[in-house]
């Protein structure tokens, strides 16, 4: 989604979006943003007053799926691109339904059809 939103500030001559993996794994994610980050650092020495950046941590945070790491960078995104601040918008609370039925709530069960089983942190 970052490229696609990139791809219409960027001239196509930077960003290629055939160049992107359509996997879901974490080696096409870690791909996709190391060729984004790329992209955004080949632009920057064109134009010195596009001040955007993604560090290796964020696009590592986001490939993991940390929670809220999407939603900040997509609001750093609107910022640098449009030179606009958002006004206060609050985090999206992960929280789980109590009333949910017991085969709709997170279990190890669940959490282990991840592709990224080494990730999960409980």
């Amino acid at each position: 989604m970052a490229a696609e939103i990139l791809s219409r500030y960027i001239p196509k001559d930077y960003i290629d979006m055939h160049s992107f993996c359509t996997g879901t794994s974490l080696e096409n994610k870690t791909a996709n943003w190391n060729y984004l980050r790329k992209v955004v650092t080949s632009y920057k020495k064109l134009k010195p007053d596009f001040n955007l950046a993604i560090d290796e941590k964020e696009a590592q945070d986001i490939s993991y799926r940390i929670p809220n790491c999407a939603f900040k960078f997509l609001i750093k995104l609107y910022t640098e691109l449009n030179n606009k601040k958002l006004e206060e918008i609050k985090e999206p609370e992960i929280i789980e339904d109590p009333a949910a039925k017991g085969y709709e709530r997170a279990t190890i069960s669940k959490k282990m059809k991840a592709t990224d089983l080494q990730l999960i942190l409980d």
